[in-house]
């Protein structure tokens, strides 16, 4: 899949960019162009637009007013982010309940705290100060782009690991017990 999708004309064609190109031979940018973090910003852009057409869906629409708007947005565009950072960017293959549920949890945390930086700062800038609402969920959303990543990363990352774990010491293990309980969890 992984291959698949770096050979796309896609990548391909952001890959030709004078940009891309720039940012792949300065020291600084080199370390953070790679697969992983390409994929990962087409990845939350598209999480960010499910986001910003269920807000404006919300808010405009429905006339919720900004603080549930907002929640109703996270939580979709959450749940479509963690499936889609799963499958194309932290190349996590194991869809065993366990192993998701610690990922799903870790990223869910991870995501809480942006939600409430956001949210925060959407409420104090928008409901208090009357700022532009729209205006105020771009600039939230940079930051929240940013932090996303450092926390996905993490998240993925360790949960994979304790699945990994798991996994081998059940494989290891003589006891029966273990042998059917990951059999059973697919």
């Amino acid at each position: 899949m992984k291959d698949k999708i770096i050979h796309s004309k896609l990548i391909q064609w952001i890959s030709g960019w004078k940009i891309s190109k720039k940012l792949r031979e300065h020291p600084f940018f080199s370390k953070f162009f790679n697969y992983e973090f390409i994929s990962y910003l087409v990845v939350g852009v598209l999480t960010t637009v499910v986001n910003y057409v269920i807000f404006w869906i919300c808010s405009y629409l429905l006339d919720m007013s900004t603080v549930p708007a907002n929640t109703v947005a996270f939580i979709i565009a959450v749940t479509f982010a963690y499936v889609a950072n799963k499958i194309f960017v932290f190349d996590s293959p194991s869809w065993k309940f366990r192993v998701i549920w610690k990922e799903f949890a870790a990223f869910i945390l991870s995501r809480l705290l942006s939600w409430g930086i956001e949210t925060l700062f959407l409420w104090v800038t928008i409901d208090l100060l009357h700022w532009p609402k729209f205006l105020m969920k771009v600039i939230a959303s940079i930051f929240v782009i940013i932090v996303n990543f450092f926390t996905s990363r993490f998240s993925f990352r360790t949960a994979g690991r304790l699945g990994k774990k798991k996994e081998n010491a059940s494989a290891s293990s003589p006891d029966p017990e273990h042998e059917t309980e990951e059999g059973s969890s697919t």
